[in-house]
């Protein structure tokens, strides 16, 4: 059974004069970007964008395009800004994973 009515179809564009854009807007077209598409919620703020969630030891991280990496402490179901990557990854973003020495010692 899904849960809060999902699933749902996700939509998005942008200002912009690429291919398919209609009126100066450019949709996003899952089909044919073939992106690794991710969710971020931060105080109750949706935040869309292409990239890939990696979790350990209770922090969520997250690079989406053309911003950087994001490290958000899961504490009682919310997400907290606990630290930002003083490097910013362009399109397309970035997978980020976790190699560590059990739950301590991790590289991201």
């Amino acid at each position: 059974m899904e849960k809060f009515g999902g699933p749902k179809l996700i939509t998005a564009s942008l200002p912009g004069k690429g291919a398919g854009a209609n009126k100066g807007q450019v949709a996003f077209d899952a089909l044919r970007e073939n992106p690794r598409a991710a969710l971020t919620v931060v105080n109750s703020t949706v935040y869309p964008g292409l990239g890939a969630i990696a979790y350990f030891n209770g922090h969520a991280f997250f690079a989406t395009s053309d911003d950087f990496l994001r490290d958000y402490a899961i504490k009682s179901g919310r997400l907290t800004l606990d630290a930002t990557s003083s490097t910013k990854f362009v399109d397309p973003g970035a997978t980020p994973s976790i190699s560590a020495d059990g739950n301590r010692n991790a590289i991201v």
